[in-house]
């Protein structure tokens, strides 16, 4: 039972461990962790990411609690815990260096390095700030300090758009008619934690004009071409396929629940005078009361 976790430890192997949560995975990364220790290894050259600063502290907790106990163990005893973590029958110099490696582990410069993945990559940062295109000093920002930073930009912007920006207007009018308050909000964080981003696409296509052209094409939407008329096309393109949309609401009718619901609105689809109420009918089919789609 014990020899796969043995395997996984031994500090002259590589090894790839997948296991589901509580199935032992720090534990086993620990003793690898000490085994590296026992082999020489040094222990500033050691290094351990996790997901969570919690995981990270549990695994620097249980080793330092294990090389502590280790350096006040008589031979017996301290025989018996290395054999439990799959080291090699130890020699009378191998027990004195396990006792000293707690020691060590404290005098290392740093101490041992169990970060998380985000605490390693602000290391390296910090270590390369001109590699990485940042300023030298820079500090990261705790989630309350980011939120309320964020909340003051989106502040600014709309009282820049209530005070003459009237392009800045317009468009908050827009957002502002299309979704609720919650996603309203979302809106605007997104654009602004990303407008690197879109000053990016705007460079690459030369202007916003060019930009627009390209994402048209994309969409296969004409200029001059509003939503009225994307949707009136899109109807009447679906209308085409009315044979295979009467079979559908044949075989959905008579259900109950969501099923005669949408039965009842696509036949409601198909006997509509006009586009635009037909448009508005295979709007409640396709999406739900909040505008997703329907799942």
């Amino acid at each position: 039972m014990n020899e796969p976790l043995h395997a996984a430890t031994d500090p002259t192997a590589s090894a790839w461990v997948s296991a589901n949560a509580g199935a032992g995975k720090t534990h086993l990364l620990a003793n690898r962790v000490t085994r590296l220790l026992l082999a020489g290894a040094d222990p500033s050259r050691i290094l351990c990411l996790t997901y969570t600063k919690a995981a990270a502290s549990e695994m620097a907790s249980r080793l330092f609690a294990r090389l502590g106990e280790w350096a006040l163990l008589p031979d017996a005893a301290l025989t018996e815990k290395l054999a439990e973590i799959g080291a090699t029958l130890p020699s009378p110099k191998t027990l004195r260096h396990s006792r000293t490696l707690f020691a060590q582990a404290l005098e290392t410069p740093g101490g041992l390095k169990i970060q998380t993945i985000h605490s390693f990559c602000q290391h390296v940062l910090a270590r390369f700030p001109v590699e990485a295109g940042i300023p030298a000093r820079f500090a990261v920002l705790d989630e309350r300090s980011a939120a309320e930073l964020m909340a003051e930009s989106r502040n600014r912007i709309l009282e820049r758009a209530a005070h003459g920006d009237a392009r800045l207007s317009k468009a908050i009018g827009l957002i502002a008619t299309r979704a609720s308050d919650m996603r309203f909000a979302e809106i605007l964080d997104s654009a602004m934690a990303d407008s690197g981003k879109l000053r990016n696409l705007l460079d690459d296509h030369h202007g916003e004009a060019n930009l627009l052209r390209h994402v048209r094409a994309l969409l296969g939407v004409a200029e001059g071409e509003d939503e009225a008329a994307i949707l009136s096309r899109f109807c009447l393109e679906l209308k085409k396929e009315k044979l295979k949309l009467e079979g559908i609401v044949q075989g959905l009718s008579g259900r109950d629940g969501i099923d005669g619901k949408l039965s009842r609105g696509i036949a409601d689809f198909l006997d509509a005078a006009t586009d635009e109420a037909g448009c508005e009918r295979l709007r409640d089919v396709l999406l739900t009361a909040t505008g997703e789609r329907r799942k």
